[in-house]
Order: structure tokens, then sequence, then C-alpha cells
């Protein structure tokens, strides 16, 4: 009697061997039979729907990108290519690998409830992306797929671009990945990506300009146990976050720094997220800056553009018009219009002259356009970093920055470095310290922080504030006009009482941009005033530390 030899084709529900499929193959071409193998799988439903793709040890050419096309809108996709370990099954960019049909030899369209597994992918230097996971919409803010993905034991290296790449997805985990090679070892930018969990995954060897990590655009993520070597410029290049922690990640011999910190307006611009704000938990560097090129081991980049926004309640703004209020000229480069009122936002960039835009008033140019609104496009960085420990740096100097503004801060908390703090927005083991940033202060009683208890009361605080007041951004390095105060406060008994313990600086009043003050506490608001001495009258810049049970916050 005639035996025919079952294949896992055969019996419903079990895992697809890629072997099965090895009649299509197109000479050493595996990518027809791996395409046709994911595409044999049912994703018509979102019950039971997709099934697992099963790569045994071996090598597989492909000479064209392997697509997985999760973006049927009934389907929760569940599709898994899975091998026997990241040097066992391997994918390899062969010769003659067709970009024009795709720059990126596995692409992953959506995937939600998608995995992948203990394989490798090479592309030979001949193709930009090793695993690309790309969900959502293409406008960049609605995440309607690309979730709950899970990638584990993947090695992608030699690619010409990105060895990962992910963007527009949520709820990513990626687990013991490495990458070689490249610009970018792992790659989150483009786009819009959160609820990120990376641990345990390794970036080495970079090219010249690229960096083991990018992190751009992404919210309440976490990285952990994760290690950047020999990169050509960067560990951790870090811009646009929110909500983002790295705990317990390292970076040894990059070019430049291991963790870069970047924010300027034209990264907002058409972001969900403004600015840089994360945490650095027991993170560890050693040595870095091998160019010594003076960039240390920690460094922040926030560049001020010049740029300013409008309000244009009428009229039609013109893109690239050149528009002048107050001495200055203003280059429109971006126009909104809203959709229901009319109304209109325009973006520009100063050009010429230094004055500030002022909250109301006339643009003149082609055509003239009344503003009821302006505002200075100010980005910000915020990077609170504990227990950071550099082994060695190259050179000098630890941390430095580039560029300074009123909302530039690195907050270094029981860190051990072997250089020298070069940079003018660090603060180090800090207390309490409030920042109040161009203050219209021309009359008397002008609130300038709102004070409580550290335990939330209004009722019953007391504390000292060490007041640094300056004509100037005082972060930034330049020689402004100054003065400090020394303020016991207390309130008890529904009222309060300020005592000057000491003055310090330009407290007399002699000129207009003298930050001289007196101060006094609004019972009825528990606002801290300060009014004007002598001929102070400007708009100025307030530290205040906080000492005791007392909390100052701005207003």
């Amino acid at each position: 009697m005639a035996l025919t030899k079952a294949t896992n084709s055969m019996i419903e529900g079990a895992q697809v061997n890629i072997k099965d499929f090895e009649s299509l193959k197109n000479g050493v071409d595996w990518q027809p039979a791996i395409q046709a193998a994911i595409d044999s799988l049912d994703t018509g439903d979102d019950t039971t729907t997709g099934g697992v793709i099963y790569f045994p040890r071996g090598r597989y050419y492909i000479k064209s990108p392997i697509v997985v096309d999760c973006s049927n809108p009934a389907s929760l996709a569940s599709i898994t290519l899975q091998g026997e370990g990241m040097h066992n099954t391997v994918i390899d960019c062969a010769p003659g690998f067709n970009t024009a049909l795709g720059n990126h030899a596995i692409q992953a369209l959506d995937p939600t409830y998608c995995a992948f597994k203990d394989f490798m992918i090479i592309g030979g230097n001949r193709v930009e992306v090793g695993l690309e996971l790309e969900g959502g919409n293409k406008s960049g803010l609605g995440l309607t797929a690309g979730s709950e993905i899970f990638i584990e034991r993947v090695f992608c290296q030699q690619f010409t671009a990105s060895c990962f790449k992910v963007h527009r997805c949520f709820m990513i985990t990626m687990a013991q990945c490495r990458s070689k090679g490249g610009v970018t070892g792992f790659d989150f930018s483009g786009d819009y990506n959160t609820s990120l969990n990376v641990e345990n995954c390794y970036a080495l060897n970079t090219n010249a300009a690229g960096q083991g990590f990018l992190i751009q655009d992404v919210s309440y993520s976490n990285f952990t146990a994760c290690g950047a070597d020999a990169t050509g410029r960067y560990g951790y290049r870090v811009r646009n976050t929110a909500g983002v922690s790295f705990d317990s990640c390292g970076a040894e011999d990059a070019k430049r720094s291991a963790f870069l910190f970047e924010a300027n307006t034209a990264l907002d611009d058409d972001s969900l997220i403004s600015g840089t704000r994360c945490t650095l938990n027991s993170c560890f560097s050693s040595n870095c800056d091998l160019d010594d090129s003076g960039y240390g081991s920690l460094r922040s980049d926030l560049e001020n553009q010049n740029k300013f926004s409008f309000n244009i309640p009428s009229g039609t703004p013109v893109e690239g018009n050149d528009y002048t209020v107050n001495g200055s000229t203003y280059n429109v480069y971006d126009v909104k219009t809203h959709p229901t009122n009319g109304t209109s936002v325009i973006k520009t960039q100063r050009t010429a002259g230094t004055t500030i835009p002022p909250s109301s008033g006339t643009l003149s140019g082609t055509p003239n356009l009344s503003f009821t609104s302006s505002a200075d496009l100010l980005s910000s960085i915020d990077v609170e970093i504990n227990r950071y420990n550099e082994n060695s740096v190259k050179g000098s100097i630890s941390i430095t920055n580039g560029g300074v503004d009123e909302n530039h801060k690195l907050s270094l908390n029981s860190c051990k470095l072997t250089g020298s703090i070069a940079s003018t927005v660090a603060v180090v083991d800090p207390i309490g310290v409030t920042r109040v940033n161009n203050l219209a202060v021309t009359g008397a009683n002008t609130p300038v922080v709102d004070l409580s208890s550290v335990f939330g009361s209004v009722n019953n605080y007391s504390g000292i504030l060490n007041i640094l007041a300056s004509n100037g951004v005082p972060t930034s390095g330049t020689l402004y006009n100054s003065a400090a105060y020394v303020l016991l406060v207390t309130r008890t008994a529904g009222s309060s009482t300020v005592v000057e313990i000491a003055k310090n600086g330009l407290t007399t009043g002699g000129g207009a941009n003298h930050p001289s003050f007196t101060w006094a506490i609004d019972n009825g608001t528990n606002e801290l005033e300060a009014t004007p001495v002598g001929s102070a009258s400007g708009n100025f810049y307030f530290y205040i530390g906080q000492l005791g049970t007392l909390s100052a916050t701005p207003i």
C-alpha cells in the first residue's frame, strides 16, 4: 500500500513550514516561496486568523522584499515569522536585490499581534532597511494598527540606512535583538511611536555619521539594559520625547557622545510632541568622545531658531512672503487654516531685526495682515539624569551643551563623572528650582510665583526662597544684570510674612534693566509679588530655589 507523506500545510491550524513551498523558489531566490507562504495564511477575520511561518535552520536568499501585509481592516493578523535562532536561520539579501520593489528586506504593514523571532537578516550593504514595521495611517497622528508586536532575538546587519525601523506603531516589545552597521541600528523615528518596551537590545558598529538608537517623536516608553558600542557619533540620539525613560542602558566607544538630547522648533513642526523630556536612571558610558571633539559623554543641543506664530482672524496669508512689524521682518513658512471659522495661524522665521512682536497689531506686507496674538515658538529640553556612571571619556570634558534658551535644563543627581562640566544648563544635585522667564515687571505687586506647602496646603507653609533675578537668560553664559535675594517666608493663621534675610547685586534700582525689587505675599492668592525699586522696569528672569516645606510654582 502506498503511503503519502503528510506536510504541515495539510494539517489545519498547524504552523507553515517554509520548506513546503520550496518548489516556488526562483533559482536561489526564496522570496516567491516565502511570500506565497505568508499569503497562504487566512487573515479574513479577527477570530481565527494568521499563523506561524516556520523557517528551519538554513540560509534563505531573497532578491526582493518580503511583505507581511496585515492592513485588512477586518483582520487582527497575528502572523509570526519563526526561525531556529539568529545564527541558524538566515535571510540574506542576495546580489541583484530589486530595490525598486522596496528598499527593505522585510516590511510589515499594520502588523497587529504579529511576531518576529529567532532569525538573522543580512543586507549585504545593498538594501536600506532590514526589518521595517509600519503601522497606522500616513498622517502620523492615527495609530489604527501596528500594535501589540513582539520582536525577539532578531539580528539585522549590513544595511545602508536602518537595521530596524519602527514608525506609527504602539505597544511594541523588542527583546534581545541586535544590529550591526548602518546609519542607525534601532530607528524609532518617522511620525509617532508610543508604548515601546525595548529591552536588552544591542547596537554595534554604525557608520561614521550614525547612532545606535534614534528615538524621535516617542512617548511613554522604556529602554532597559540596552547597549550601543562603537557607534559613529552617538550611542543614543533623543529628540521630541515625553514620558520616556532609559534604565541601566550603556554606551561605549562612541566617536562623540553616549547620549545626545536635541530640540528645536523645526523638529516640533507638525510633530505630536514638542521638545525633549526624558529620564536616565543608572546608565553608564565608557571611552566616549573618541574624536576628542569636546562633545563629552552627555550633550544637549537646543536651538532657538527665531520662529514666531501669529493668529490672523481675516485675510489670506501667503506662504513664502515677508512681513514686518516693530522693525523686524518675518518670513512665512507655514499657514494653517481653522477648518470651521476660517482664521489662520502662520508660522514665521525672523530674518531681520531683533525685536519681539507685540501681542497684537498689523503685519505689513502683501497683503497687510492684522493679528490678534503672537507667540515665540520655543522648544525645550528637560532631562533628569540619576546615578549616571561615566567610566571614562576622551579628553577632559564630560558634559556639554550647544545653544541655550530659558527652556533648557539637565538635572544631574548623584552622578559619577571623570571630566569637567562645560554645560551652562546642567544643574548638579539640584534643590527644587522654579524658573519664571521673561516676566514683565513694570509696576507694583507683580505676581511672580504661587506659594504653597510641599504637602499641598495653602494655609500653612514656611521656608527659604533663594532668588536669582536677571534681565537675561541666566544659563546663557552672557553677562547680564543680576541680583540675589534670600527670603524667609511664613504663612500661618491666615496671614503671610516675608523677611528679607540678605540681598546682593544690582538691588538699588539704578537703571531700568536692573533687577531691583522688594517682595510681598498676597494673602488672598498666596502669590509672591515683586515691586520695582527706583528705575527698575522691564522684562526679567527669576530662578527660585526652595528650602523647607515651601513650594513655588509658576503662575
